[in-house]
């Protein structure tokens, strides 16, 4: 199942919200579940994002389609990222194809982003 990275950075109305923790968790577990992606896990951070989660969806329509969700909250502004664990990466280099491509763009300053 393809992997995301997601920064993210709450806005006001995402502060606000995350003061009722029960319901903002409820609002991102059925939007979790309604969409076929699954958090595999989630950090608080201190800098320039607020949480880094780890997603996986089982297609990039359904994560692209949750995140369009979210952002109709308007709880947090976020970048995703495809990702792949470093050691599958460079073993495999050759047979990753549209993640290749996206990382190579990234790197000659072409930014993907869902």
């Amino acid at each position: 199942m393809p992997t995301y990275i997601r920064l993210s950075k709450f806005t006001p109305k995402g502060l606000d919200k995350v003061r009722e923790p029960k319901a903002f968790f409820a609002d991102i577990e059925k939007g979790l579940s309604d969409h076929n992606v699954t958090l595999v896990s989630s950090f608080v951070t201190i800098g320039m994002y607020d949480f880094v989660s780890i997603l996986e969806a089982d297609s990039d329509d359904h994560l692209r389609q949750y995140l369009d969700h979210v952002e109709k909250q308007g709880y947090y502004k976020s970048r995703t990222m495809p990702a792949i664990p470093t050691p599958e990466f460079l073993t495999t280099i050759g047979n990753h194809g549209v993640f290749l491509e996206y990382w190579m763009k990234e790197k000659r300053g072409k930014p993907v982003d869902f």
